[in-house]
């Protein structure tokens, strides 16, 4: 939808896990700003890689500290992280360019009931996992927001789906001798993941 030349203004909420660097990789030209509670697994090139870095404090209102629209505004498996995350959602809306893009991706309600794994496959692996997202509750805020919803539903991957299908061969073999399991590789096998995508109008 974007070309990687477009001078794109990126808010990324829940910035860890080399989100800065890949942003950049594809999108060089961006203006890329990372918005989290403290410096979450970011690292030195990372934050090199910021033109901004925000620190929210826990229940602080985004219309406290955003100042500008964004072309992309990304919440990447933050919202199942937060107590008020349906009033910060509804408040990132207000925070869109005409035609710009909120993504956001979480547990599904079904993995309440996957099996427990290193790593997180069952929703309460996580211990700081503190509120099941629902699809249709996040999509009723976009559309009570002004933004459409292009998709909702479950994140798909054929790749890596293939991949998880014979990593969970193996993972059986290992619970057979180790008596655990690791969710690496997993989620799009089990479906782990939800997202929904909206554009404003």
């Amino acid at each position: 939808m974007f070309q990687s030349s477009s001078r794109l203004s990126i808010l990324d909420i829940g910035c860890g896990n080399d989100s800065p660097s890949l942003f950049k990789h594809w999108y060089p030209n961006s203006i890329y700003h990372g918005l989290d509670v403290a410096h979450y697994n970011l690292s030195e090139k990372d934050e090199k890689m910021m033109d901004k870095f925000i620190i929210v404090k826990p229940g602080q209102s985004y219309n406290e500290i955003l100042i500008q629209k964004y072309d992309i505004i990304v919440m990447n498996h933050v919202i199942e992280h937060m107590n008020d995350s349906s009033e910060r959602v509804e408040e990132l809306c207000n925070f869109l360019n005409p035609g710009g893009i909120l993504y956001t991706a979480f547990p599904s309600v079904k993995s309440l009931s996957f099996p427990s794994a290193i790593g997180t496959l069952n929703f309460c692996d996580d211990p700081t996992h503190v509120f099941v997202p629902c699809i249709r509750d996040i999509s009723n805020i976009l559309l009570a927001n002004g933004v459409k919803v292009i998709y909702a539903g479950k994140s798909k991957d054929s790749i890596r789906y293939i991949i998880g299908f014979i990593l969970n061969i193996y993972q059986y073999i290992r619970k057979l001798f180790f008596q655990n399991t690791n969710a690496k590789g997993l989620w799009f096998y089990y479906g782990f993941e939800s997202s929904v995508i909206g554009i404003k109008k």
